[in-house]
Protein backbone atom coordinates (compact mmCIF):
# COMPACT_ATOMS: atom_id res chain seq x y z
CA UNK A 1 0.00 0.00 0.00
CA UNK A 2 1.35 3.32 -0.33
CA UNK A 3 0.42 7.29 0.89
CA UNK A 4 1.96 6.29 4.16
CA UNK A 5 2.66 9.20 6.91
CA UNK A 6 6.62 9.13 6.27
CA UNK A 7 6.79 7.90 10.49
CA UNK A 8 4.36 5.77 9.94
CA UNK A 9 5.76 2.34 11.89
CA UNK A 10 5.18 -1.47 10.96
CA UNK A 11 3.54 -1.99 14.35
CA UNK A 12 1.22 0.73 13.74
CA UNK A 13 0.71 -0.72 9.58
CA UNK A 14 -0.23 -4.27 12.18
CA UNK A 15 -2.01 -3.03 14.49
CA UNK A 16 -4.40 -1.29 11.51
CA UNK A 17 -4.32 -4.04 8.99
CA UNK A 18 -5.41 -6.68 11.53
CA UNK A 19 -8.72 -5.41 11.19
CA UNK A 20 -8.97 -7.26 8.10
CA UNK A 21 -7.25 -10.60 9.60
CA UNK A 22 -4.14 -12.03 10.72
CA UNK A 23 -0.98 -10.41 9.81
CA UNK A 24 2.11 -12.33 8.92
CA UNK A 25 4.74 -9.40 8.29
CA UNK A 26 4.84 -5.99 7.96
CA UNK A 27 7.99 -4.18 5.68
CA UNK A 28 8.11 -0.65 5.29
CA UNK A 29 9.81 0.29 1.94
CA UNK A 30 13.09 2.40 2.59
CA UNK A 31 14.87 4.76 -0.27
CA UNK A 32 17.88 2.77 -1.72
CA UNK A 33 20.13 5.76 -1.47
CA UNK A 34 18.88 7.83 1.30
CA UNK A 35 17.41 4.70 3.86
CA UNK A 36 14.73 6.98 4.47
CA UNK A 37 11.19 5.40 4.04
CA UNK A 38 9.02 6.01 1.17
CA UNK A 39 5.91 6.10 2.19
CA UNK A 40 4.79 2.87 0.83
CA UNK A 41 4.61 -0.80 2.61
CA UNK A 42 3.81 -4.27 1.73
CA UNK A 43 1.77 -6.36 4.27
CA UNK A 44 1.51 -9.91 4.25
CA UNK A 45 -1.67 -12.38 5.51
CA UNK A 46 -1.24 -16.08 7.06
CA UNK A 47 -4.65 -16.07 4.20
CA UNK A 48 -5.54 -14.78 1.15
CA UNK A 49 -8.91 -14.14 1.87
CA UNK A 50 -7.69 -11.28 4.42
CA UNK A 51 -5.58 -9.67 1.78
CA UNK A 52 -8.15 -9.82 -0.54
CA UNK A 53 -10.70 -7.80 2.02
CA UNK A 54 -7.78 -5.42 2.69
CA UNK A 55 -7.25 -4.49 -0.92
CA UNK A 56 -11.12 -4.43 -1.09
CA UNK A 57 -12.02 -2.39 1.83
CA UNK A 58 -9.08 -0.43 3.05
CA UNK A 59 -8.51 1.13 -0.18
CA UNK A 60 -8.93 4.92 -0.38
CA UNK A 61 -9.33 4.28 3.44
CA UNK A 62 -8.26 7.46 5.25
CA UNK A 63 -5.31 6.92 7.75
CA UNK A 64 -3.55 9.87 9.90
CA UNK A 65 -5.02 12.43 7.36
CA UNK A 66 -3.91 10.29 4.34
CA UNK A 67 -5.71 8.43 1.36
CA UNK A 68 -4.31 5.16 1.21
CA UNK A 69 -3.78 3.09 -1.91
CA UNK A 70 -4.29 -0.72 -0.92
CA UNK A 71 -3.70 -3.38 -3.88
CA UNK A 72 -3.38 -7.04 -4.04
CA UNK A 73 -0.33 -8.31 -4.79
CA UNK A 74 1.88 -11.24 -5.98
CA UNK A 75 4.71 -12.53 -4.32
CA UNK A 76 7.33 -11.95 -6.53
CA UNK A 77 6.41 -8.56 -6.41
CA UNK A 78 6.20 -8.23 -2.23
CA UNK A 79 9.31 -10.02 -2.49
CA UNK A 80 11.20 -7.76 -4.34
CA UNK A 81 9.60 -4.47 -2.24
CA UNK A 82 10.72 -6.41 0.75
CA UNK A 83 14.28 -6.22 -0.23
CA UNK A 84 16.67 -3.83 2.34
CA UNK A 85 18.81 -1.32 0.63
CA UNK A 86 21.52 -3.27 2.12
CA UNK A 87 20.55 -6.24 0.62
CA UNK A 88 20.47 -4.99 -3.04
CA UNK A 89 23.98 -3.50 -2.05
CA UNK A 90 25.12 -7.13 -2.21
CA UNK A 91 23.69 -7.80 -5.49
CA UNK A 92 25.84 -7.78 -8.58
CA UNK A 93 25.08 -4.61 -10.52
CA UNK A 94 23.16 -6.08 -13.47
CA UNK A 95 20.87 -7.34 -11.24
CA UNK A 96 20.58 -4.52 -9.24
CA UNK A 97 19.60 -2.75 -11.93
CA UNK A 98 17.02 -5.06 -13.22
CA UNK A 99 16.05 -5.30 -9.72
CA UNK A 100 15.30 -1.49 -8.92
CA UNK A 101 13.50 -0.99 -12.26
CA UNK A 102 11.03 -4.01 -11.17
CA UNK A 103 10.65 -2.06 -8.09
CA UNK A 104 10.17 1.68 -9.81
CA UNK A 105 7.59 0.15 -12.21
CA UNK A 106 5.79 -1.29 -9.33
CA UNK A 107 5.87 2.49 -7.70
CA UNK A 108 4.76 3.83 -10.73
CA UNK A 109 1.81 1.15 -11.58
CA UNK A 110 0.26 2.11 -7.97
CA UNK A 111 1.19 5.83 -8.30
CA UNK A 112 3.20 5.70 -5.40
CA UNK A 113 6.22 7.69 -6.42
CA UNK A 114 6.34 11.24 -4.16
CA UNK A 115 8.85 13.48 -3.47
CA UNK A 116 10.26 13.29 0.21
CA UNK A 117 10.90 16.40 0.68
CA UNK A 118 7.78 18.37 -1.14
CA UNK A 119 5.51 16.62 1.90
CA UNK A 120 7.15 16.07 4.69
CA UNK A 121 5.00 14.91 7.76
CA UNK A 122 7.69 15.29 10.22
CA UNK A 123 8.07 19.15 9.59
CA UNK A 124 4.56 20.23 10.12
CA UNK A 125 3.95 23.63 11.17
CA UNK A 126 2.50 24.11 14.30
CA UNK A 127 -1.22 25.39 12.73
CA UNK A 128 -1.22 22.34 10.98
CA UNK A 129 -0.68 19.86 13.86
CA UNK A 130 -3.35 22.22 16.09
CA UNK A 131 -5.72 21.55 13.97
CA UNK A 132 -5.06 17.81 13.70
CA UNK A 133 -5.49 17.48 17.23
CA UNK A 134 -9.34 19.47 16.88
CA UNK A 135 -9.90 17.36 14.57
CA UNK A 136 -8.83 14.02 16.63
CA UNK A 137 -11.13 15.59 19.61
CA UNK A 138 -13.90 16.11 17.03
CA UNK A 139 -13.70 12.64 15.60
CA UNK A 140 -13.49 11.02 19.62
CA UNK A 141 -16.41 12.79 20.22
CA UNK A 142 -18.09 11.56 16.79
CA UNK A 143 -17.58 7.55 18.17
CA UNK A 144 -19.39 8.60 21.65
CA UNK A 145 -22.32 9.59 19.83
CA UNK A 146 -22.24 6.46 17.76
CA UNK A 147 -21.76 4.31 20.85
CA UNK A 148 -24.83 6.37 22.98
CA UNK A 149 -27.19 6.29 19.45
CA UNK A 150 -26.15 2.52 19.41
CA UNK A 151 -27.63 1.62 23.12
CA UNK A 152 -30.94 3.64 22.45
CA UNK A 153 -31.18 1.92 19.26
CA UNK A 154 -30.79 -1.41 21.08
CA UNK A 155 -33.61 -0.67 23.79
CA UNK A 156 -36.49 -0.06 20.83
CA UNK A 157 -35.30 -2.96 18.72
CA UNK A 158 -37.72 -5.52 17.32
CA UNK A 159 -35.17 -7.58 16.09
CA UNK A 160 -31.98 -9.11 17.47
CA UNK A 161 -29.81 -6.54 15.61
CA UNK A 162 -29.93 -2.89 14.73
CA UNK A 163 -27.96 -1.63 11.70
CA UNK A 164 -26.37 2.07 11.70
CA UNK A 165 -24.98 4.19 8.69
CA UNK A 166 -22.20 6.21 10.03
CA UNK A 167 -22.02 9.78 8.47
CA UNK A 168 -18.06 9.75 8.46
CA UNK A 169 -15.86 6.86 7.49
CA UNK A 170 -14.39 5.33 10.46
CA UNK A 171 -10.38 4.63 10.68
CA UNK A 172 -9.35 1.34 11.73
CA UNK A 173 -8.40 2.10 15.01
CA UNK A 174 -11.79 3.72 15.23
CA UNK A 175 -13.51 0.06 14.16
CA UNK A 176 -11.20 -1.86 16.27
CA UNK A 177 -12.55 0.10 19.25
CA UNK A 178 -16.44 0.49 18.66
CA UNK A 179 -15.43 -3.55 18.36
CA UNK A 180 -14.34 -3.56 21.85
CA UNK A 181 -16.79 -1.88 23.34
CA UNK A 182 -19.42 -3.56 21.53
CA UNK A 183 -17.99 -7.29 23.08
CA UNK A 184 -17.67 -5.42 26.51
CA UNK A 185 -21.35 -4.83 26.08
CA UNK A 186 -22.25 -8.48 24.82
CA UNK A 187 -23.16 -7.16 21.21
CA UNK A 188 -20.88 -8.36 18.38
CA UNK A 189 -20.55 -5.67 15.98
CA UNK A 190 -19.41 -5.62 12.10
CA UNK A 191 -18.32 -3.05 9.81
CA UNK A 192 -19.22 -2.88 6.50
CA UNK A 193 -18.12 -0.28 3.67
CA UNK A 194 -20.37 -0.21 0.55
CA UNK A 195 -19.82 1.30 -2.54
CA UNK A 196 -23.25 2.61 -4.24
CA UNK A 197 -22.31 4.12 -7.73
CA UNK A 198 -20.63 6.97 -6.96
CA UNK A 199 -21.44 7.64 -2.94
CA UNK A 200 -19.53 5.15 -0.32
CA UNK A 201 -21.61 4.26 2.61
CA UNK A 202 -20.27 3.34 6.25
CA UNK A 203 -22.52 0.68 7.94
CA UNK A 204 -22.32 -0.76 11.27
CA UNK A 205 -24.68 -3.81 12.21
CA UNK A 206 -24.79 -4.89 15.97
CA UNK A 207 -26.20 -8.74 17.11
CA UNK A 208 -27.04 -9.35 20.70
Amino acid sequence: MGNLPYDTTETQLRDFFRVMGSVSNVHIVHDDQTHKPKGFAVVIYHDSAAAASAARDLNGHEYHGRTLRVEMSDFQSAGLMMLTPAQIETLPPVARGEINAQRQAIEARLGLKRSRDAEDDLALPPATKKRRVADTDARAKAIAAVKKDIIAAVKVAKEDYVKWRLQFEPTASEIEDLQAWARSAGYVLHYKRKVDGDETQHWIKVYW
